[in-house]
């Protein structure tokens, strides 16, 4: 036998979409489960939100200048954190993925240029470049989410003792 069978539909081309004008050169993404988000190769550089079950444009954000060429992302299901390339030194944007919205910006110390790799463990991310020698950066990307407060045990049912 020279192939391997491949179950009816199961590894299939089935949907695209076709962004804006100017939303071109998509390098890197994340998704929530629902949306995905993709960083342009466009200075300024932009993040687009696609609906992944209808496969439609949502939304976009264009950041500011020098935050260009999003190579690198990750998130924290609330936030994109969207690293740079081509700049120096590199920064880290941080995205509000609900609204769409750019919150902050974290600029990386000099040699921590072009970042091309990223991961997260816990509430850091860390994000590798370009450079020889190669560095990993570490960002805290914030605060964990709060934990949600016990509920309170209900009160006793019942005659309350009175001695």
């Amino acid at each position: 036998m020279t192939g391997v069978a491949h179950a009816t539909g199961s590894f299939q081309r089935v949907g695209a979409v076709t962004l804006n004008s100017g939303e071109n050169i998509l390098l890197s993404a994340v998704t929530d489960g629902t949306y995905g988000y993709f960083g342009t190769e466009t200075g300024p550089g932009r993040v687009v939100k696609v609906d992944l079950a209808n496969m439609t444009r949502v939304d976009a954000v264009t950041l500011p200048a020098g935050e260009d060429y999003l190579l690198t992302a990750v998130t924290d299901g609330t936030y994109g954190y969207f690293g740079t390339t081509f700049a120096s030194p590199g920064r880290v944007v941080k995205v509000d993925l609900a609204t769409m919205t750019r919150v902050d910006a974290v600029t990386l110390s000099s040699g921590e240029d072009n970042l091309r790799s990223a991961i997260t463990a816990g509430t850091y991310g860390y994000f590798g470049t370009d450079t020889g020698p190669g560095r990993v950066v570490k960002v805290n990307l914030g605060s964990p989410p709060p934990t949600p407060a016990p509920e309170p045990s209900p009160a006793p049912v019942g005659p309350a003792y009175t001695g």
